[in-house]
């Protein structure tokens, strides 16, 4: 799939109301944007960024189009720190520490808050982020497959609000169901699919540490043994 270039959530709702005849509100496309596209999760649908932010008792804000951690070191010390789902076990209600020294740099994420094993400071980190464009709505990747992919998942989101409110036939949900399980399944798969210069790259990596990748073909004989 082509990478690099994207288009706008209007082109998606465009593409609902051509294929579906659904005229979609852009908050409700929203939202169902960041479903499917988390769904799906194609690396090449995020943009790596980096940050800093503020700890104040033991937890921080993390940016709006925050996805996923990649890496992330606290000012102070410059040391990295390692992500720990127990965290949150060891506060109270009222987050006060209960043995804080044990994984001071550790840390966990709810929601778009970081907490951490140290009471104040300041962190720096890397991470996945959803694009945005110079608006603020998220870009959606310029690809066929990508288009097609969420204009049916915003379909079906707004066929299910119908469905369950008795104005869309069973028969014609479930064929927007159908429709929405066969693109985003279509659009998972291509992301998978390396292109001709990234499967160059990979051959050139494997080469480097297998120098003769057809040994099995002349039996080995070229290492001091064989196989009968």
């Amino acid at each position: 799939m082509s990478k690099g270039r994207y288009t706008t959530i209007d082109t998606v709702i465009e593409r609902v109301h051509e294929k579906w005849g659904f005229i979609i509100d852009e908050t409700s496309a929203l939202e169902q944007i960041f479903y499917v596209l988390g769904r799906i999760a194609d690396p090449s649908t995020f943009e790596t960024r980096f940050d800093e932010t503020k700890i104040e008792d033991y937890r921080g804000l993390l940016p709006i189009d925050f996805y996923e951690m990649l890496a992330i070191n606290d000012l102070n010390t410059v040391r990295a720190l390692q992500s720990n789902e127990d965290l949150m076990s060891r506060f109270d209600e009222t987050r006060e520490s209960k043995g804080i020294d044990t994984a001071e740099f550790t840390y966990d994420i709810k929601d778009l808050y970081i907490y951490v094993g140290f009471e104040e400071g300041n962190i720096e980190f890397s991470y996945k982020a959803y694009p945005f464009d110079e608006n603020g709505k998220p870009k959606i990747p310029f690809e066929a497959k990508a288009l097609e992919a969420c204009a049916d998942y915003i379909a079906l989101a707004h066929g299910r609000r119908l469905y369950m409110s008795d104005r869309l036939s069973e028969r014609k949900f479930s064929r927007l169901e159908q429709e929405a399980l066969f693109s985003t399944a279509s659009f998972r798969n291509s992301t998978k699919m390396p292109s001709i210069n990234e499967m160059e790259s990979m051959k050139n990596r494997y080469l480097q540490i297998l120098s003769n990748p057809d040994l099995h073909q002349i039996n080995f004989k070229n290492k001091g043994y064989r196989y009968e």
